[in-house]
């Protein structure tokens, strides 16, 4: 795809993404244009477009969650960060019945008419990014992810998560999630610094405080 073709009408350019994040309005208009001009089911082209990421498709954030030593750390920056307030999905990690459940809802930012096949390409790029991020973050640990669920019928790309994951995939369940074997817990993170980790997060609170103002 051609770049301009990707970004019309949306007013984003290099020069700005150098400069800020793009608004949820900018980023929805990108997103549409996307899923006009490939031909895949919106879960699919979201999952596939969410594991080319990489931390460092992230910024800050990406950062932070690289130089966490632990899960704990982890689950506590998601928690922190990953509120819904700057994106369309809102991610809740918690320990529930002796397993990690991280929960995927989709926020109440998008316009009706935009809802259905737009929801399905967030929460499959949210899926993809998950699944990339982990990948990073462990950096050659097994990945300890024992199940994935979704709340919906079976949709294109769903079953290749479970692949990705080596897990079962569930439908019709009361949410989106994912579950982890609790002994993520124990893991000490390769690439994790704790010193850099807590200097990046206070520079990551710093900035979503000034966007929120």
């Amino acid at each position: 795809l051609a770049i301009e073709e990707i970004l019309c009408g949306s007013d984003i350019t290099e020069g700005l993404l150098e400069l800020e994040d793009p608004s949820l309005n900018q980023e929805l208009i990108v997103i549409q244009n996307i899923m006009g001009l490939l031909a895949v089911h919106p879960f699919e082209l979201g999952l596939s477009i969410g594991c080319m990421c990489n931390a460092s498709a992230f910024g800050l954030f990406g950062q932070v969650l690289v130089a966490c030593t632990s899960a704990e750390q982890v689950f506590n920056v998601v928690a922190k960060f990953l509120t819904g307030d700057h994106d369309f999905v809102k991610v809740d990690p918690r320990i529930e019945n002796n397993k990690i459940v991280t929960r995927f809802d989709i926020t109440d930012d998008l316009p009706i008419h935009l809802q259905l096949e737009t929801e399905q390409f967030i929460l499959g790029r949210s899926m993809g990014s998950s699944i990339a991020l982990q990948k990073h973050i462990l950096a050659g640990l097994p990945c300890l992810t024992t199940e994935v669920g979704f709340s919906g019928e079976e949709l294109p790309g769903m079953l290749q998560v479970g692949e990705l994951y080596d897990c079962d995939v569930k439908f019709q369940q009361p949410y989106n999630y994912l579950h982890s074997d609790i002994d993520l817990l124990k893991l000490v993170f390769p690439l994790g610094n704790n010193m850099l980790s807590n200097v990046l997060l206070k520079r990551a609170g710093n900035y979503l405080y000034s966007k929120r103002g």
